[in-house]
């Protein structure tokens, strides 16, 4: 198996493993590969972004509302007495009057401008949503520190931010789809008819010459940079490498192995084990 992103993962003991599995085996080498490679795609697709699609669903819609809001819904101060400064004053009470910083009121932006504010905004550093900065009289004035947007522009953020959820984990996933029958859940398989938008990676070097090889990875943002995607990755490869190990142990006390699956099993009771 080779991974063409993932250079800074350590393959030695994962090559070693595998070559022990083929010998052990002793034939049927290609698909050997192909299923195996596709089984550690998936591991390491499990160790990017959310378990499942409402989670992310749920995180990205809090990260949203981190940048760009929709509040206050309604104004209670008009007219000249929301002022003609920096500041635009929008709702008040008994113990509160709170305003924006005027260019940050995009209440008449359309979705596609709503979207660059988002991602312009999500490179800086995060802010709380209000900051207190003095008194009038009994009123404490709060400043909003969020992008104000129109209801249906913040939607709109969000449904196509939400079509992104699943992306990551197809990239790598898109292999195990490739070598595999295992099953995907459609919020991550949705992306494989684009390639996880050109993300993911893939090359079944199993059919030509003496090496069969798998080669995978992902242009995902952070693959190759983020410590921690990168960390993950490694985490992929580790856990491929002790299963492979305690296959062969297996495979040495007469267990079998299932070329659709990768899974071993004690061929007298047909009890899968699902590694």
């Amino acid at each position: 198996m080779n991974n063409p992103v993932t250079m800074t993962a350590d393959l030695t003991g994962l090559n070693h493993s595998m070559s022990e599995l083929v010998a052990v085996l002793g034939k049927d080498s290609q698909e050997l590969v192909r299923v195996e490679s596709g089984q550690m795609a998936w591991r390491i697709a499990q160790q990017f972004g959310p378990k499942t699609a409402s989670g992310g669903t749920k995180r990205i819609e809090k990260d949203i509302r981190r940048h760009l809001t929709i509040k206050p819904v309604r104004e209670n101060i008009k007219s000249i007495h929301q002022g003609t400064g920096d500041i635009k004053w929008l709702y008040a009470g008994h113990d509160f009057v709170a305003g924006i910083q005027r260019e940050n009121d995009m209440k008449s932006a359309a979705a596609a401008e709503a979207m660059r504010v988002y991602y312009k905004e999500k490179a800086k550093a995060p802010v709380n949503a209000w900051s207190k900065v003095g008194t009038r009289g009994k009123q404490n004035v709060m400043i909003s520190n969020r992008v104000r947007v129109s209801r249906a522009a913040f939607a709109e953020v969000l449904r196509a931010i939400k079509a992104n959820v699943g992306q990551a984990k197809a990239s790598f996933a898109f292999t195990t789809a490739k070598t595999t029958n295992k099953r995907i859940p459609t919020w991550i398989s949705r992306h494989f008819p684009t390639s996880a938008r050109g993300k993911a990676l893939f090359t079944d070097g199993t059919k030509t010459g003496s090496m069969p090889f798998v080669e995978f990875g992902s242009r995902a943002k952070g693959v190759e940079s983020n410590p921690r995607m990168i960390a993950a990755i490694q985490s992929g490869v580790n856990q491929t490498v002790a299963i492979l190990r305690t296959k062969v142990e297996k495979l040495l006390n007469g267990y079998a192995y299932d070329f659709k699956t990768g899974a071993v099993f004690r061929p007298k009771s047909n009890t899968f084990e699902r590694n």
